[in-house]
């Protein structure tokens, strides 16, 4: 049969996702979290955010972060679903949609289009975007198609589900940092907080002099 690359890669994620509870098994949230900030750090250099005003660049990671990060595809408990960007962008066409559109110069809707080709796996999301883009275009068609086996696909999903198994001795943790070591609820709410900013300066900051300034910050009050 003949399927497109963000389909296959689509199908790939709705069989992880379908499985890997059955399994018993999943990407653990240390790997998952490692992988959504490289994604995150593709996502924000492209076309779709390069332009956009540095407050709503910063506004919209944390709530794309917050929302993908929950889902198993990257170590969570929640479903992927078509729109979970829309929602997490204030519903479809919000004012902050509409700002980070304008600033990449196209328009919402197919701004928007390229951003769930993004969440979906699309390695060249930013087409999208394009109004003039028509995926049924038969140039387009013979360029990102392929012809795949129903065989090759069970082993392509087969292999993606393999990347987050573990073993019985090796379960993984599913509690958040913050569980881990918060004693109380305060201490977990404020360890969260404490996480995300953390997160959001991994954006901006180089990880070794993130490191010393916490060393430092830290030697103050210990």
């Amino acid at each position: 049969m003949k399927i497109s690359k963000a389909r296959l890669k689509q199908i790939i994620k709705e069989e992880r996702d379908a499985y890997l509870p059955q399994m018993g098994s999943r990407i653990s949230p240390t790997r998952g979290a490692a992988e959504l900030r490289k994604d995150m750090e593709e996502l924000l250099g492209s076309e779709l955010f390069s332009k956009a005003d540095p407050k709503d660049q910063t506004d919209a990671a944390k709530k794309i972060y917050s929302a993908l990060i929950r889902t198993s595809f990257y170590g969570g408990e929640n479903t992927f679903y078509e729109e979970i960007l829309d929602d997490a962008l204030g519903g479809y066409g919000s004012d902050l949609q509409q700002r980070l559109a304008d600033a990449a110069g196209f328009p919402v809707v197919s701004w928007g289009e390229a951003l769930s080709a993004w969440a979906s796996g699309e390695e060249d999301f930013a087409k999208y975007a394009d109004p003039d883009y028509d995926p049924d275009d038969i140039g387009y068609m013979q360029e990102n198609k392929m012809k795949i086996t129903k065989a090759r696909l069970q082993e392509i999903i087969k292999e993606e589900i393999g990347l987050g198994a573990v073993t019985e001795e090796e379960e993984p943790d599913m509690r958040t940092p913050a569980e881990r070591y918060g004693k109380s609820m305060t201490e977990v709410g404020v360890l969260e907080e404490l996480d995300g900013a953390i997160r959001e300066a991994i954006q901006y900051v180089d990880i070794k002099n993130l490191r010393a300034f916490l060393q430092d910050a830290l030697s103050t009050v210990l």
